[in-house]
């Protein structure tokens, strides 16, 4: 059973840090990003007990080596200014995830907290167009899913359905590879389900937790692109502080 949650709020355009817990986990930027990279995904510790700092570094699985090691980098540079006292937080980028914490968060399943970013456009007016949308939607996200939750893809998933003839849906999940295949169903589950209460008959849509990330839009995103596409995804950043 998937635990019950507290509604995910909205991406702030401006997050304000508040000064609790963790001082000092310089020792994780320099860490996740050289790691990672090599692998695609790194977890590490630093510090004394009373004030050990955990990190985990991840890279989507379709992303090269060179854009991993550049998204990670990035990553660790941006989290540790942007909230420098945080005792909690993580920080998607559409290509890599870097989380770090005071406490031994790896392999655990956190839905307690997460951020919605949607579209603000329907995909159409049409009341019952919008139904078929939502279904073909709800369809894709259960296959991408599935693939997600099995332990050979390394935590993500990836799909297309077509809407219309000039309408095609891309979906894509993505779980920490710490997460076992039951909880990374689970969280995946939690985050899709956002997208009947946000962002219904919307033209695209992410939900964003620690221990995933899930994103659907009308044009390919992930790679390979579609044969003939030559638009891959927005640079774009997501800063969560842990409430």
């Amino acid at each position: 059973m998937v635990p019950r949650r507290r509604a995910p709020r909205r991406i702030l355009q401006q997050l304000e840090c508040h000064s609790r817990g963790l001082r000092d986990h310089s020792p994780l930027a320099g860490y996740p990003p050289i790691q990672g990279s090599l692998g695609g995904f790194y977890t590490t510790s630093a510090g004394r007990v009373k004030n050990r700092a955990y990190g985990l570094a991840q890279c989507r699985q379709d992303v090269s080596v060179p854009g991993c090691r550049a998204c990670l980098k990035d990553a660790a540079v941006q989290l540790p200014e942007r909230c420098p006292a945080e005792a909690e937080a993580w920080m998607w980028f559409d290509h890599c995830l870097v989380h770090y914490g005071t406490r031994p968060f790896r392999g655990e399943l956190d839905i307690s907290y997460g951020v919605v970013d949607s579209n603000e456009t329907n995909v159409t007016e049409n009341a019952v167009e919008q139904q078929r949308f939502n279904r073909d939607l709800r369809s894709l996200m259960g296959k991408v899913r599935a693939q997600a939750a099995a332990r050979r893809n390394l935590g993500l998933g990836r799909g297309q359905t077509k809407f219309s003839p000039n309408v095609t849906i891309y979906a894509l999940a993505q779980c920490t590879r710490d997460l076992p295949p039951l909880a990374c169903s689970n969280c995946i589950s939690s985050a899709s389900g956002d997208f009947p209460e946000f962002c219904l008959h919307k033209k695209a849509c992410r939900a964003l937790y620690s221990g995933c990330y899930v994103r659907y839009e009308l044009y390919p995103f992930f790679f390979p692109l579609a044969v003939g596409s030559s638009r891959a995804s927005e640079p774009s950043v997501s800063v969560v502080i842990s409430p």
